[in-house]
C-alpha cells in the first residue's frame, strides 16, 4: 500500500499482514457430551508496528433424545493482547462473547429447528447509546433464528435471520432483506456440497460453497 504524510506526499509503501491459526482439540466426556477447546494466536503488523495476542474457544456440546436435540455452550476470544503495538500506551481487549445454541428435529417431521443466543455478555445493544431501543428490539437481536428442511439424510435447504442484522444494517429508506440467509445442500458420494447466501446489507450479500467430507467415510469396508 501506498504510505503518504498527513499531506499527501508520498513516502513510499508498506505492508500490512495478519493471520490467526487455529488449533483445535475435542473429547467426548460421557455418553452425548463433548467438549472443544481452540486455541488462536493472532498475528498483525502493520508497516512498521506489530503485534501479538493469544486467543481460546471453549464449548460443550450435549446430545439427547437419539441426537434429535442438541444444546451447546461457547465462550469465545477468552484471552488478550500478549504485545502491544509500537506506541499503544494499554493493551487491546478482545470481543469476549459467549453463546448458547439449540437444535431440534422433531421425530416424524422432515425439519430442524435452531435457535442461538449470542453477545450474552453485553445486554444493551444499542449503537447510539443516547437513544435506547426497547426491551423487546434488545432481546430480538441477542437472538438468531433458523429452520432447515432436511427431507433425506442427503439434502437440506434452510433458511436463518438475524434481527440485530436487520436492524443495523437495512436502509431505513427502501427497508431490505439485510439479515436473511438462507442456504441447501446436497450428498454426492461421499463428498457434501452446500451453497449459501448471507444478505448482510442491502448494497450487497456474501455468497459461499463449500465442499467437504469426513476421511472416515473412505475408510469404512
Amino acid at each position: 500500500m501506498d504510505e503518504t504524510d498527513e499531506y499527501g506526499v508520498n513516502m513510499g509503501t508498506f505492508n500490512v499482514q495478519e493471520a490467526a491459526i487455529y488449533l483445535t482439540y475435542s473429547r467426548k466426556m460421557a455418553p452425548g457430551l463433548t467438549m472443544a477447546a481452540t486455541l488462536k494466536p493472532i498475528i498483525s503488523k502493520f508497516a512498521e508496528y506489530n503485534s501479538f495476542g493469544l486467543a481460546m474457544d471453549m464449548g460443550l456440546t450435549y446430545r439427547v433424545m437419539e441426537d434429535r436435540l442438541r444444546a451447546a455452550i461457547v465462550l469465545r476470544n477468552l484471552g488478550g493482547q500478549i504485545k502491544r503495538y509500537d506506541g499503544d500506551e494499554a493493551n487491546e481487549h478482545l470481543d469476549t462473547d459467549m453463546k448458547i445454541g439449540v437444535v431440534y428435529k422433531p421425530l416424524h417431521a422432515p425439519f430442524r429447528f435452531t435457535m442461538t443466543l449470542k453477545d450474552l455478555f453485553h445486554w444493551d445493544l444499542s449503537i447510539d447509546r443516547k437513544k435506547k431501543i426497547d426491551f423487546g428490539d434488545n432481546l430480538l437481536r441477542h437472538l438468531i433464528m433458523g429452520v432447515e428442511f432436511v427431507p433425506t439424510r442427503n439434502v437440506f435447504v434452510a433458511f436463518g435471520y438475524n434481527h440485530r442484522q436487520h436492524k443495523e444494517n437495512r436502509d431505513s429508506a427502501v427497508g431490505g432483506a439485510a439479515g436473511i440467509s438462507w442456504g441447501l445442500g446436497v450428498r454426492v458420494a461421499k463428498i457434501d456440497i452446500s451453497y449459501g447466501m448471507g444478505k448482510y446489507h442491502t448494497a450487497g450479500a456474501a455468497n459461499s460453497i463449500t465442499l467437504s467430507t469426513n476421511i472416515n467415510r473412505f475408510l469404512k469396508h
